[in-house]
């Protein structure tokens, strides 16, 4: 018999490049995403149930695209800093490190090729051969780009209150360079609430409302998961109580109900941005100093937000 050569000079068959498989080797080469739980778990979300988290409604006219994102406002706040982290540090990252921030990301189905391609700063071709699309998603794809400090604005807003982020969102809706589409993804707040601040109830519908089609009080919320336990997963949405805006909507049909989802953090907590990571002070470092250094590089507020034990925002 003559030499049977092994191994991957043989051409050996290599296993299929799943989504999963994927993700994962993202997270690996880029480790510091573990700062990022929310959007994770957004992430795992998506993949897993695409259509009970990214859905599309079916118009009159199969051109009229109408698309719902369903991720909390901690989801949000999260991925809009994690983006805003990948772009400063676009120029001191290695292209591994950016090809993996385009794979951690573009499972939510929020931005296209071209928005990545300029928050990376590699070109669309290479962004496109990155990025995994979750299966059987309903949708094709996501179009729409901006500049990325638009992303600045809306998390700067949002640790300036709800009034104020609804009316830099309007403010934004009127820019030529904001697709509104794409702003809508971005801020969440629905495209016909773009111009109207004083449209749509924060809110973000858990199973319990689907399951009723109302917006639940807080004890037939907690109720419903007492005797459906088995429903919970390890990916499941976590919005916090809501129970201001329970006690308001109590039994309000979902579909009368506008909601939206900024990025806002719950009453008493700091904001969201806070997860980017490099707040930690190192030995020779006092935590005034790391923070004015953090608020330097990410032009975001930090002093005086972080909370009292100089720990980072869960």
């Amino acid at each position: 018999m003559g030499y049977r050569p092994t191994g991957r000079a043989a051409g050996r068959p290599r296993g299929p490049v799943t989504p999963d498989g994927k993700l994962t080797r993202a997270r690996k080469t880029l480790p510091h995403v573990r700062a990022f739980p929310h959007l994770a778990r957004a992430v795992d979300r998506v993949l897993a149930e695409p259509n009970t988290t990214v859905i599309r409604d079916w118009t009159a006219d199969a051109r009229d695209v109408d698309v719902s994102h369903h991720y909390t406002p901690q989801e949000r706040g999260q991925i809009l800093s994690f983006c805003w982290w990948v772009y400063v540090n676009r120029s001191a990252w290695s292209r591994e490190k950016l090809n993996a921030a385009v794979t951690a990301v573009s499972p939510l189905m929020l931005f296209s090729s071209s928005f990545l391609a300029e928050m990376t700063g590699i070109p669309a071709s290479t962004v496109t051969k990155n990025m995994i699309k979750p299966p059987d998603v309903q949708i094709g794809r996501i179009t729409g780009s901006c500049d990325l400090w638009t992303v600045h604005t809306l998390l700067d807003a949002a640790t300036k209150g709800e009034d104020q982020y609804r009316e830099t969102v309007r403010e934004l809706s009127l820019f030529k360079g904001v697709p509104k589409a794409l702003l809508a993804r971005l801020s969440g707040v629905p495209v016909a609430g773009l111009l109207r601040p004083d449209r749509g109830a924060q809110f973000f519908p858990e199973k319990p409302d689907w399951a009723t089609g109302t917006v639940c009080t807080p004890a037939a919320r907690d109720a419903y998961w007492k005797y459906h336990p088995e429903e919970k997963k390890r990916y499941d949405p976590r919005p916090g109580d809501q129970c201001s805006a329970r006690d308001a909507f109590a039994g309000t049909p979902l579909g009368d109900l506008r909601a939206t989802t900024a990025p806002l953090p719950e009453d008493g907590k700091p904001p969201l941005h806070l997860c980017i990571p490099g707040l930690s002070a190192g030995r020779k470092e006092t935590r005034a100093d790391r923070a004015q250094q953090w608020e330097y590089t990410y032009h975001l507020p930090a002093v005086g937000l972080l909370p009292a034990s100089g720990t980072q925002a869960p």
